[in-house]
């Protein structure tokens, strides 16, 4: 049972400044490109988790381990590109060593954001995190801001807030001035007071969009566009039908529901019509991916029927339930609710049952390749 010991290098440093290609696989060489490392910059975080990776290695042979050390790299473009070659790199230690189970070393978190593409592979135990000490001289406020001054990563995190806070208060104390001029009436607005709750309104956005890694996920999703549009996928045409789809339904209910005065009537049909929208554009884009898929490999995936009928289930479920919400405050007109009951009771079954027969199918078909 062979443990890996896996230094993972996300923003290639070891290529950048070491002129080191990974994957590298075996103490020898991992010791070299850690000296190699180390002396073109001594103050460099993934040269200490190596030497760290070397360590726990030397501990783990002395105790009888069947243990093996490797060093995988990105690039300097942290994401898509970088994980795509982490990845590759993954898969070729996979060929060369039988990985039983994995113990990473990470010297931050963003190491860390790998470790489902590692999962996929083989399952990491344990997760080792080194943290570089340093002399009190070192840890002077003014070693801190040079140090973060060269950092990119760091910069980002700091400049990209505090640049917020000043971006949105300046639009925001602008706009309440010229809607001053123009609206005298608007007088009674303090700019300042309006300036520091859009400020809030801004950073509390920024962070929840941090938070779920939006920029991140916006440039996966364009980089898969691009890769789409070049292989001319007939599931991206889909998707936009979809799409187009779901905005459609939204202004179309918008439209309609223009003359109910009240606002959480208003938002009670829109959600309550939108959900037919949502739910065919659902079964256009999973009806896209299956078309996909028997186009690429020839055959229908006998499980396409599953998603479509789940997404129907889920949204018969939500609109009994608007139904019932509404009859609840008399914002429509029926004595019984055994209409929405049955829709959700109807929801719930085709969920159910889609769920047991798809477990009964998979075991039939594992059962059958077994034989």
């Amino acid at each position: 049972m062979v443990t890996l010991i896996l230094n993972v290098d996300r923003d290639d440093d070891f290529g950048r400044k070491a002129g080191i290609r990974g994957p590298i696989i075996g103490k020898d060489k991992n010791l070299e490109a850690a000296i190699r490392l180390v002396l073109a910059d001594p103050e460099d975080s993934d040269a200490n988790a190596l030497f760290s990776a070397i360590s726990l290695y030397d501990k783990l042979k002395n105790e009888n381990k069947d243990v093996e050390i490797a060093t995988i790299t990105g690039d300097e473009e942290v994401g898509l590109k970088s994980d795509e070659k982490i990845n590759e790199q993954l898969r070729d230690v996979q060929n060369k060593i039988k990985i039983d189970d994995v113990i990473l070393i990470s010297d931050g978190e963003e190491d860390e954001y790998i470790i489902p593409i590692i999962n996929s592979y083989a399952p990491v135990k344990h997760v080792h995190r080194v943290i570089v000490k340093q002399s009190r001289n070192l840890e002077s406020t003014y070693y801190i801001i040079i140090r973060a001054l060269k950092e990119k990563d760091l910069l980002r995190k700091i400049l990209v807030p505090i640049g917020l806070v000043f971006l949105a208060y300046s639009i925001a104390v602008y706009f309440i001035m010229g809607i001053r001029t123009y609206f005298p009436i608007f007088i009674i607005i303090d700019p300042n007071t309006f300036a520091i709750s859009f400020v809030f309104l801004t950073l509390g956005l920024y962070l929840i969009l941090k938070g779920y890694s939006a920029g991140t996920r916006l440039k996966n999703f364009y980089s898969r566009m691009r890769v789409a549009f070049g292989e001319a996928k007939i599931s991206i045409s889909f998707d936009l039908i979809s799409i187009i789809m779901s905005i459609f339904g939204l202004f179309y209910e918008i439209e309609v529901t223009y003359n109910i005065t009240n606002l959480f009537e208003r938002a009670l049909y829109v959600i309550q019509n939108m959900i037919l929208f949502v739910m065919i554009s659902g079964i256009i884009k999973e009806i896209g991916g299956h078309v996909e898929n028997y186009i690429h490999n020839n055959k229908l995936n006998p499980y396409f029927w599953t998603g479509i009928l789940m997404l129907s289930g889920v949204s018969f479920i939500i609109y009994g339930f608007m139904d019932y919400l509404m009859i609840m405050f008399n914002i429509i007109n029926k004595k019984y609710d055994d209409f929405s009951i049955f829709i959700i009771f109807l929801g719930f079954l085709i969920a159910i049952l889609t769920s047991i027969s798809r477990r009964l199918l998979y075991r039939e078909s594992a059962g059958d390749e077994l034989q």
